[in-house]
């Protein structure tokens, strides 16, 4: 680890009696012993290589970088020669890549770390998920994820929890949500959070719309506008319009600013259960109601039985006119239960869900009042109540699980629904 520091030296700086009695005089003499040590501890300087000759440096001017690296590579040499355990909040805080990753692979070469020391640390660095120096940095084993709920909760859960795909480019794959634990970006309220401030840029105050704002807009053509957008869902059964047609009450709540009955948004979401309950068939009426005014039709469906790629391919390759919806699919496999798993439990525990009664079982199992089939009437049944206030962890864990192709994990789309309808609410509310 070349820092370009050649040597230190160290600079004595006694005090004189007098200088003692002025301390002990400021600050007690009970105080005084410790602002003596720090005064007389000697000045450190380091020194670089120069043109010609060394350059010395306090550690004060150091950069971040040398300053971490110095600080932390000190203790873990102590810590290999006697053995014990080091805890490091964001060892990767101003240190490159390589240098954290070498660092921590020293813990993992018995020769290095002949007493077993143990190396405990977080990390933002998804870089040392992978490989540094042509070599793994960690094993599955090793990485735990964090994932904090909305009430301020942090649930911890190690990768191993997922099948491994083997020689698998891993950071990648967590950046892209494959694990979960990734942060929820509302890029929507980042940009009308922004957007008063750029709306004053833009308006010069004369009332005139401003140059660079006519600059945008100057040749475009507005396109066609439904007054009444809507979209419409199409599900299997009595469990998804249950949690639909709450999902739609949770969103109008929060658009309207006061309970449903009591604000004045229009209801832009239509919810129904379709009437064959075959995929095929789902698909088949989604494409059919095309031209009933929605704007959106999701047909949401399992993957049980049916060839899913075939349904989708279906559905692209459809053309549909201006005036007519836009068709799109949501499938959960094995079953749409997974989704509401995905509410209460991160995407490991469902490991064993290969079959629909997999998931049934392990739902009754998190939700007991939970009843597949059924409307929340007396003590048993499907309410949105029941996974509402986990629905932020539902999105972020669905979309770590999407995938392009089976490979017999649990998985589901239907956060994209979700998105559908909060965006029609919003809307409605803007």
């Amino acid at each position: 680890m070349d820092t370009g520091i050649r040597g230190y030296s160290v600079e004595e700086n006694p005090l004189t009696e007098e200088e003692r009695g002025r301390i002990e005089e400021t600050v007690g003499k009970k105080r005084a012993s410790s602002f003596i040590r720090q005064r007389e501890r000697g000045r450190v300087s380091f020194h670089h290589r120069g043109t010609g000759q060394d350059r010395p440096l306090d550690y004060a001017e150091e950069s971040s970088g040398t300053q971490a690296l110095l600080a932390l590579g000190t203790v873990i040499m102590g810590l290999l020669e006697r053995g014990g355990t080091l805890v490091v909040d964001e060892i990767d805080t101003s240190l490159h890549t390589l240098l954290s990753g070498s660092l921590i692979s020293l813990f993992k070469d018995p020769e290095n770390n002949p007493h077993g020391a143990q190396l405990i640390f977080t990390s933002h660095d998804t870089s040392l998920l992978g490989r540094v120096h042509g070599r793994e940095v960690l094993t599955e084993d090793e990485i735990w994820l964090t994932e904090k709920d909305t009430e301020g909760a942090t649930s911890l859960f190690p990768m191993s929890s997922y099948e491994s795909a083997g020689e698998e480019n891993r950071d990648r794959r967590y950046l892209v949500g494959r694990y979960g634990a990734v942060p929820f970006v509302d890029e929507d309220l980042l940009i009308r959070a922004l957007r008063p401030r750029t709306d004053a840029l833009e308006n010069d105050g004369s009332g005139e719309e401003s140059p660079m704002r006519k600059g945008r807009s100057q040749g475009r053509r507005p396109g066609p506008r439904r007054e009444h957008a809507k979209v419409l869902i199409l599900g299997e059964g009595e469990t998804e319009r249950e949690y639909f047609t709450g999902l739609r009450r949770h969103f109008k709540e929060l658009s309207a600013g006061a309970p449903v009955g009591q604000g004045h948004v229009p209801e832009p979401v239509s919810v129904e259960i379709a009437a064959r309950t075959a995929a095929s068939l789902i698909v088949k009426e989604a494409l059919d109601r095309r031209s009933e005014g929605y704007s959106e039709i999701w047909a949401v469906f399992d993957t049980e039985g049916e060839n899913v790629h075939q349904l989708r391919a279906r559905v692209r390759d459809t053309k549909c006119s201006n005036a007519e919806a836009t068709v799109r699919t949501a499938v959960s496999h094995p079953a749409f239960e997974v989704w509401l798993l995905f509410h209460h439990l991160n995407p490991g525990a469902l490991s064993g869900c290969h079959q629909p009664k997999d998931a049934e079982r392990l739902l009754r199992k998190t939700v007991p009042q939970w009843a597949k089939g059924q409307v929340r009437r007396g003590k048993t049944g499907t309410a949105f109540s029941d996974f509402g206030s986990g629905l932020n962890r539902a999105r972020t864990r669905a979309a770590s699980t999407r995938v392009d192709h089976y490979d017999g994990r649990p998985w589901s789309d239907v956060h994209q629904v979700v998105d559908a309808i909060e965006r029609q609410y919003r809307e409605g509310s803007g």
